[in-house]
């Protein structure tokens, strides 16, 4: 069957580009040589690298890069009172006083507590301010985590020591 060129499903918008941008290396050179070693960004997706703080399979923090912007995020969270967390801390102010962080609601990410940049900003800005989100977040985010974690089990050990 021929397809007439009339009706031929063809991509629509610029072509996309798995080339990692320049600003999103730059921003990981400038975090990776201060950051300590089991905390390094590492990845080889064209658009964005983790940091090595995962808090379980899913949840992490990760620079993010679009034609647009670069972006700082801690994402993945599908416990409530971690989304309430982050929520608390929207309006901070990371990156030496550039950005302020903002919680994102839904989508596949289960939520997204991020700062966004210019792609023109400096890499040492947008590096500063995952060291900014990290400080702020990391230690709250742990300890949720562990009085979840607490809990399910007792709970857990409470239901099978009764039956």
């Amino acid at each position: 069957m021929r397809v007439s060129p009339a009706t031929e499903r063809r991509p629509v918008g610029p072509p996309r580009t798995t080339e990692t941008p320049k600003q999103l290396l730059a921003v990981v050179d400038a975090y990776n040589s201060s950051a300590p070693p089991d905390m390094l960004a590492e990845g080889t997706a064209h658009n964005y690298r983790n940091v090595n703080v995962r808090f379980d399979s899913r949840a992490h923090y990760v620079f993010y890069c679009t034609s647009a912007y670069i972006a700082v995020r801690v994402q993945n969270f599908e416990e409530p009172s971690v989304q309430e967390l982050l929520k608390s801390f929207a309006g901070k102010v990371v990156g030496n006083a550039q950005q302020a962080l903002s919680w994102k609601e839904g989508g596949y990410h289960k939520g997204q507590f991020q700062a966004q940049f210019p792609l023109g900003t400096p890499p040492e800005t947008v590096a500063q301010a995952m060291r900014d989100l990290l400080g702020l977040t990391r230690d709250s985010i742990t300890k949720v985590l562990s009085t979840l974690a607490k809990e399910a089990t007792e709970q857990s050990f409470g239901k099978t020591s009764v039956s």
